[in-house]
């Protein structure tokens, strides 16, 4: 994978990460899970950032392993794959603690 690609992945992490902390800053757990949109929106997101962690884990998984690989590429799978079992209690949890100190070690990733 060329460095250009390596960066637009990246770039595509901390995107999908800034939007949906910055939706679901002012809301609230129960309001998460009356808001079909807000639902949709932050599993499309998730989904996307297991899509780029794929593909970036094969250069990077172990040089980096404080990044979850393996818990945010089982999500993206489940979420594609079993969506209407998903629980929006759990991804609001995902989404409010795992993605801020996510974003924080997607940027430590060094592109020689």
């Amino acid at each position: 994978m060329d460095k250009t690609t390596i960066k637009l992945r990246i770039e595509s992490i901390i995107k999908h990460i800034d939007f949906v902390t910055d939706d679901l800053k002012d809301l609230s757990l129960e309001e998460f899970e009356k808001s079909d949109l807000h639902g949709r929106a932050t599993c499309f997101s998730l989904m996307q950032i297991g899509e780029q962690l794929t593909k970036l884990k094969e250069i990077f998984g172990e040089e980096y392993p404080n990044i979850p690989w393996k818990e945010a590429i089982k999500l993206r799978t489940l979420i594609v794959h079993i969506y209407n079992k998903v629980n929006f209690k759990e991804i609001y949890k995902i989404a409010k603690n795992d993605l801020p100190p996510l974003r924080e070690e997607i940027l430590k990733i060094k592109i020689n």
